[in-house]
């Protein structure tokens, strides 16, 4: 006998109806998601205003269920952070706003960081420790990036402004990378 066992912690704030269309690309997202998340463990922060902070932590993942991890945050000064360990996990952080820091971090291997800061001065520090791992970013204004991935065949695309200054670290076998101005 076989048993799936679903865990999701949710946490939402809705505070205007701004935020529908952020939940409309969650909800593709996450399907998107699903092709390598079997068992779903999942969370996810909405925060809006100002000075926020979300933290979340994911580890233990059944071999091949892994994890799914989503901050939302909308104003200024908010500080975003996920950490996963395991293998098939996903992390998407989205940032509206200015000043607003994140880091995203995960070991393991077939990992996604999908990342997306809007508006001018926000940063992101993000790093991964695995083979097959993906980095996807998207910053708009005067925004920095510090990246490391360190395994074999992993990909980062960086959609930057021109003109940003920015670090991508590589280490391993077969990797790809390429950056994009706006």
């Amino acid at each position: 006998m076989r048993f799936f066992f679903t865990t999701f912690i949710c946490a939402f704030v809705f505070t205007t109806n701004a935020f529908a269309a952020d939940i409309d690309l969650t909800v593709d997202d996450f399907k998107s998601a699903e092709d390598h998340i079997l068992n779903r463990s999942a969370a996810f922060i909405t925060q809006a205003g100002q000075n926020n902070r979300a933290t979340i932590i994911q580890s233990g993942a059944k071999a091949g269920s892994g994890n799914y991890s989503e901050i939302n945050q909308n104003g200024l000064n908010n500080n975003a952070s996920s950490e996963q360990n395991g293998d098939s996990n996903f992390i998407k952080i989205q940032q509206t706003g200015s000043y607003n820091e994140a880091t995203a971090t995960q070991n393991g291997d077939a990992n996604t960081i999908k990342l997306n800061q809007n508006q001018d001065y926000n940063s992101f520090s993000g790093s991964q420790q695995g083979n097959n791992n993906v980095f996807d970013l998207t910053q708009n204004g005067r925004s920095t990036v510090n990246l490391q991935a360190t395994g074999n065949s992993n990909t980062i695309t960086a959609n930057m402004p021109n003109g940003v200054s920015y670090s991508i670290s590589i280490t391993g076998n077969n990797q790809r990378a390429s950056s994009i101005g706006q």
